[in-house]
């Protein structure tokens, strides 16, 4: 399982984290502690006032991650 942080270095933005202010998570293995998560993808703009670079990763601190299409 991935957390938020490493979601969105992935390019997916928060919607709702549906995370009660007020919840404690504990050790308890016989009670359930869920939460719904939303994201969607990320947008960027490009266009001539803002171009990238083909090939380059859409996320520079994920060299390995997606790139942008040449």
């Amino acid at each position: 399982s991935g957390s938020i942080a490493d979601y969105k270095k992935q390019g997916y933005e928060l919607v709702t984290d549906g995370y009660p202010a007020d919840l404690t998570f504990d050790n308890d293995d016989t009670t359930d502690q869920n939460f719904t998560v939303h994201l969607k993808h990320q947008l960027t703009p490009v266009n001539p006032t803002d171009p990238q670079t083909p090939g380059a990763p859409i996320n520079p601190d994920e060299p390995d991650g997606p790139k942008w299409p040449t």
